[in-house]
C-alpha cells in the first residue's frame, strides 16, 4: 500500500486517509493473525510469543504508511535515520532481553516498545515538520473503495510470498526435514539481494508515478526500465560477489561439512535475482493502476514452480528448487514486462 501512496501523485486520497487506513488494516490483520495463532500455537508460551512479534511487525506496518508520506515529500532520508534507530533498538534491546529475562516473548515485548517509541517520537514528530497532517480521517466510503482498490495487489503479494515458501515445503516433506535445513542454511545469503534490491529501487518509485500520472508514457516506460535495469544489473553483481566469497563465508558459518552443497548458492543467488525482479515489476504495476494485475502475475510465478517441482528436484536434488522457482519466475516476469509496456503504450482507461 506504500507504493500505491507514492504513486497517488494527483492526492486523490488525503494522508489523513491513508493513516485512517492503515489503522484499520493493521487492527485487522493483528486480529487475524491472533485468531490463526491461538488455532496452531503449541503452547501458551509459543502464543504469547507469536502475539508479541506480531505487535512489532504491527508498529512496522504503520510506521510504513509514514515513511510513504515521508517519500512523497522527497525526505527518504527520515526514512533511512528511523531504520537505523529501529535496527539498533532491534539487535540491543532483543539481546538484552534474552541474556536478562531469558525470555523470547519479553524480549519482542522490548523490541516493540522501543520502536512504537521511535514510531511516534521520531517517526511522527519528523513528519508533521513537512506540514503532513496524521489525524486519521476517512469515511466508509472511501475506506471500502480504498481497500477494494488495494486488494488485489495484496493479495498478489500473499501469493508472492508463498512461492518460494511452497517449493521448499514440498522439498522438506518429500526429502526431509534435514535436507531442506541444508538447503535453507546455504540460501540464507541469498536474501541480501532481495533486501537490497527492494530498498534500491523503491525511492525512484515517485518519479516513475510522475512522469506516467502526467502522461509522459514514453519516459515512464524508460523510467520504469531503468529502475528495472539498475535492480537486476545490482543484483547480478552482488550474486557475483557472493558467488566468489559464498565458499570461505559458508564454510566459516557451517564448517567443511558444507562441501557438498556449495554448489546450490549460485543457482540459488539466481533465483533471488529473479526474485528482486519480480518484486520491482509488481511495484511498477501498482504504480500504473494494474493492481489485479500484480495478482495474476504473482499466481503464473506459484503454479509455474508447483508445475516442475516434482520433476525438478526428482532430477536436480537440491538444484531442482532454484530451476523450479526460476522457471516460475521467468514466466511471471515474461507476463509482467508485457503488461509494463501494455500500460506505458496507452492511456489510463486502455490500462486499467
Amino acid at each position: 500500500m506504500r507504493t500505491y501512496q507514492v504513486a497517488d501523485v494527483k492526492h486523490v486520497y488525503s494522508s489523513n486517509n491513508y493513516v485512517a487506513l492503515r489503522l484499520v488494516t493493521v487492527c485487522g490483520g493483528y486480529f487475524l493473525c491472533a485468531i490463526y495463532a491461538l488455532a496452531i500455537s503449541s503452547g501458551p508460551s509459543t502464543l504469547l510469543a507469536i502475539l508479541a512479534f506480531l505487535l512489532f511487525k504491527a508498529d512496522e506496518s504503520f510506521a510504513n504508511v509514514l515513511y510513504g508520506c515521508d517519500q512523497v515529500e522527497l525526505r527518504l532520508d527520515i526514512v533511512g535515520k528511523s531504520q537505523i534507530i529501529r535496527g539498533v533498538i532491534c539487535v540491543s534491546f532483543f539481546t538484552a532481553g534474552m541474556l536478562i529475562l531469558r525470555s523470547l516473548t519479553f524480549a519482542l515485548l522490548l523490541i516493540f516498545l522501543g520502536c512504537v517509541l521511535t514510531t511516534f517520537l521520531f517517526d511522527a514528530r519528523q513528519t508533521k515538520r513537512l506540514g503532513i497532517s496524521l489525524v486519521p480521517s476517512i469515511s466508509a466510503d472511501r475506506c471500502a473503495a480504498l481497500l477494494k482498490e488495494c486488494l488485489p495487489s495484496a493479495l498478489g503479494t500473499a501469493v508472492g510470498g508463498l512461492v518460494v515458501s511452497i517449493a521448499r515445503q514440498y522439498f522438506g516433506l518429500a526429502y526431509g526435514e534435514e535436507a531442506l535445513g541444508i538447503y535453507a542454511s546455504v540460501a540464507t545469503p541469498c536474501v541480501i539481494i532481495q533486501v537490497l534490491a527492494q530498498n534500491l529501487y523503491t525511492p525512484f518509485l515517485g518519479g516513475v508515478a510522475e512522469a506516467y500520472k502526467l502522461g509522459g508514457r514514453g519516459d515512464a516506460r524508460l523510467s520504469a526500465l531503468r529502475v528495472l535495469g539498475i535492480v537486476v544489473g545490482t543484483a547480478l553483481a552482488l550474486s557475483l560477489c557472493l558467488t566468489v566469497a559464498g565458499r570461505p563465508l559458508l564454510f566459516a558459518l557451517y564448517g567443511a561439512s558444507i562441501e557438498p552443497y556449495v554448489g546450490v548458492l549460485m543457482p540459488a543467488l539466481l533465483v533471488m535475482t529473479f526474485v528482486a525482479g519480480s518484486l520491482v515489476l509488481n511495484d511498477l504495476l501498482v504504480v500504473f493502476g494494474r493492481l489485479k494485475t500484480t495478482l495474476l502475475v504473482n499466481l503464473i510465478a506459484l503454479f509455474g514452480c508447483l508445475a516442475v517441482i516434482a520433476p525438478c528436484t526428482a532430477r536436480w536434488y537440491m538444484n531442482g528448487i532454484n530451476i523450479a522457482l526460476i522457471f516460475g519466475y521467468s514466466l511471471a516476469i515474461a507476463f509482467a514486462l508485457i503488461q509494463v509496456f501494455r500500460c506505458t503504450a496507452h492511456g489510463n482507461r486502455e490500462c486499467k
